[in-house]
């Protein structure tokens, strides 16, 4: 982490503070506030005021408030946002490990995805083309019903996420963003790891340009339209979709992208053999 240290007119002496050095060492409040920034437009000084509130206590921070030049802290506040937004290091640590609503509790899948299962891959990549087709958020908190599931629930299901819905209304739309964030976040680690399942999204000039942009909703589409047909290939039986289904996602993933793999190995080697024929007939 980055840290920085401010030094107080007052008695109190120095004050040094750990401010992060990419996305996953944000606080939530913090993510947020990047959110925030991006939906809407903040002054410099509303935005550092709001950046160093959401990383530190509130008693350091009014003292920080009360001693420092508000020019300083403004400084300070967009330096360390722009150094975290310019390292585009992806967003992969779980934000909101138990969401507290109203009157449920939902857990998340974990720092990468670790605990998320191929049901809830497939359902969650659904919705995340139809948002990037109508950039509705209600598509995010149905991504968000897919990935925190109720405390207690021992299989996933997708008509119990659908419940949730209500609750998540709670949320802001800021908060759905870092969800997103996380999402896709780790979905690029995922893509880097099995890459003959995730097609390569067409890079282009702009490298400003945002995450979403650069994987299309067809791409996606024809991701989730190829999961089901392999879970009719693998899954001869109810009972063996069901277990595919809840079985962990990358445990799934791993085992397509070997047979994507494989099947690209026989097609080359009969392409060569087909090849290597047609060279002995023609000097025949």
């Amino acid at each position: 982490m980055m840290a920085i240290s401010i030094m107080l007119i007052s008695d109190c002496g120095d004050i040094t503070l750990f401010y992060p050095d990419e996305l996953n060492d944000c606080t939530e409040l913090q993510l947020e506030l990047l959110k925030e920034s991006q939906l809407n437009s903040l002054s410099v000084q509303s935005f550092s005021v709001l950046w160093f509130s959401a990383g530190c206590a509130s008693d350091t921070y009014q003292e920080l408030l009360e001693t420092c030049e508000t020019d300083s802290i403004a400084d300070m506040g967009m330096r360390t946002a722009e150094h975290i937004l310019n390292a585009q290091k992806p967003l992969t640590r779980m934000p909101y490990g138990i969401l507290y609503l109203k009157d449920k509790e939902l857990i998340g899948p974990g720092d990468m995805l670790e605990k998320l299962v191929f049901g809830q891959f497939i359902d969650a990549e659904e919705q995340l083309f139809l948002f990037f087709m109508r950039k509705d958020p209600e598509h995010l908190q149905k991504l968000t019903a897919i990935l925190y599931r109720p405390r207690f629930e021992k299989e996933y299901a997708l008509d119990r996420s659908e419940r949730s819905l209500k609750a998540l209304k709670e949320l802001s739309k800021a908060q759905l963003y870092v969800v997103l964030e996380y999402y896709l976040g780790c979905r690029t680690i995922l893509a880097n790891s099995y890459a003959h399942v995730f097609p390569k999204p067409i890079e282009k000039k702009d490298s400003a340009l945002k995450k979403e942009e650069k994987i299309s909703g067809k791409m996606v589409l024809e991701m989730v339209m190829g999961y089901h047909a392999k879970l009719v290939e693998y899954a001869k039986t109810p009972d063996r979709k069901k277990l595919m289904y809840h079985e962990n996602a990358r445990t799934v993933l791993e085992f397509i992208n070997q047979d994507i793999k494989n099947y690209k190995a026989k097609e080359k080697a009969m392409a060569e053999m087909k090849r290597n024929n047609r060279q002995k007939n023609g000097r025949n």
